[in-house]
């Protein structure tokens, strides 16, 4: 859960910095048009910036006739709105991904989302403090946050300090020490203030500086001041200097060694808490966190192999046909080697075998076609058929192979109109693509053709067609088009 930081502590640099280094790192991610990481990286740097800042918009204090009334008031603490907003988001940018690791710590995070409102919730409902000329009240955990009134004359001390957080840092803290009534001994009781994991502490949405200072006021005043609870009140508003201007003259210092309440003697005042030092586990506390995270990170990817691995067979629906293919006829690609499967390609006149040039992208070991039809060059681009037989040594289902291909296409581009379909006694797996713009000169559209072949001596083959172009609705490109998810296949 978000934790608050107050006025009075350093500025929180490391978060501000990060925020601007995730606004900077989502530029990447945006201009590969993967929206999800964009987002995901634009949400976190504005969580980061609104950590590294302020957390209390406003006090959450209500004033009486002759009280002030302070509350944990959620609404009014920067913290719950990056609960609500910047955790949702990543959640539905994770999901969003498709993946099976993103999906799980999509769930991690909807699950801290839903324990952080409920910790906001508990607190909101059972903190109190109310602040009267003659007494304290204040719901005291111990007493499973009962209010609890403490007479003025009752209270040993209040003072200033830190405590721990639940992240391993530390936190400025109130602490209120007192006898507790109706108590035959001189032991005192206290309760602390402030956003700390101690057992015995409540939180109030005003500035521990703030609230140190007017408390301290308070118990200094005269209880039969009428301005009184005004000048309590401006302190925990924040406005110290006005308040500074506005005591009246001290009165006459007491001897708080040994005040007596009837029967009752009050302990000499207590000292400040002592401060709480940053828990010396934390760091490897973080480092098993990451650890852990890395071992279910590279957990998922086994798990999903295996899951894959046992579901049952694809189904393969028929091919949409346009007319007879013929299957035996069917023109095939030159092989680079006798033992790889024979891959069969449908071309339409116009389309002719290109070179691709030396060291581009197109020019690698499983290429084994790359065709062009210069007759429809369009928008500054020659419409491409591009063919590569690549080896695999994985065991996956072609559903599974084709799923893990294009959802790291998404990364680059919108997938749609996924299916599966027969073709000459072949799966061949088909999606469309679009919004695809590498180098800034427009959109680029297409089909993408997956077949997995079980050749010679346990090998394994996945051949890949790719028709490309930035004019979709060309006549000739989707009559090619047609023809490559009517004939397109390989056999070994």
């Amino acid at each position: 859960m978000p934790i608050r930081q107050d006025k009075s502590e350093p500025s929180a640099l490391i978060s501000s910095l990060a925020g601007y280094l995730l606004l900077l790192l989502a530029l990447v991610p945006a201009v590969t048009r993967n929206w999800y990481g964009a987002l995901a990286l634009v949400v976190g740097g504005v969580a980061a910036l609104v950590v590294g800042s302020g957390r209390i918009y406003r006090p959450a204090l209500a004033r009486g006739v002759d009280s002030i009334t302070c509350r944990y008031n959620p609404l009014r603490e920067g913290s719950l709105y990056v609960l609500l907003s910047a955790f949702p988001a990543m959640t539905v940018t994770m999901w969003g991904q498709g993946t099976a690791w993103t999906r799980f710590l999509a769930i991690i995070l909807f699950a801290m989302v839903v324990v952080g409102a409920l910790l906001y919730l508990r607190e909101w409902r059972r903190s109190l403090l109310r602040i009267t000329p003659a007494s304290l009240t204040v719901a005291v955990p111990a007493h499973r946050y009962g209010l609890t009134e403490i007479p003025r004359e009752r209270i040993i001390s209040i003072t200033g300090g830190t405590g721990a957080r639940r992240n391993g840092d530390t936190g400025p803290v109130t602490q209120i020490a007192y006898v507790p009534n109706g108590s035959g001994s001189t032991d005192a009781s206290t309760v602390l203030i402030g956003p700390t994991n101690a057992n015995n502490a409540m939180w109030v949405t005003i500035e521990q500086a703030d609230l140190l200072a007017a408390l301290q006021a308070w118990k200094d005043g005269d209880p039969r001041d009428p301005a009184l609870l005004d000048r309590v009140e401006v302190l925990l508003r924040g406005g110290g200097a006005i308040a500074d201007r506005e005591t009246p003259a001290a009165l006459s210092p007491t001897d708080q060694t040994s005040t007596a309440i009837g029967s009752v003697e009050l302990p000499p005042e207590s000292p400040p808490p002592p401060a709480a030092e940053p828990s010396r586990w934390r760091g490897l506390r973080y480092a098993g966190f990451g650890l852990a995270a890395l071992v279910g990170v590279a957990a998922v990817p086994v798990y999903e192999s295996n899951h894959r691995n046992s579901e049952a067979p694809p189904v393969i629906s028929a091919a949409p046909q346009a007319g007879t293919v013929d299957c035996a006829g069917m023109p095939a690609l030159p092989q680079k080697a006798p033992d790889e499967p024979t891959v069969y390609l449908p071309l339409n006149p116009g389309w002719t075998a290109q070179a691709v040039t030396p060291g581009s992208s197109e020019d690698t070991p499983n290429l084994r076609g790359f065709y062009s039809n210069n007759m429809i060059r369009d928008n500054d681009f020659t419409p491409v058929i591009q063919v590569d037989l690549i080896p695999t040594n994985s065991t996956d289902s072609l559903s599974a192979i084709a799923a893990d291909v294009f959802n790291k296409a998404r990364t680059m581009m919108t997938v749609s109109n996924e299916n599966t379909a027969k073709v000459c006694d072949s799966g061949v797996y088909r999606a469309d693509t679009s919004d695809y713009n590498p180098d800034g000169k427009g959109d680029r559209s297409g089909t993408s053709l997956i077949t997995v072949v079980d050749g010679k001596a346990g090998a394994r083959w996945v051949a890949v067609a790719t028709i490309k172009t930035r004019d979709p609705d060309q006549p000739d490109y989707l009559s090619q088009r047609e023809a490559l998810i009517r004939g397109f296949h390989a056999r070994s």
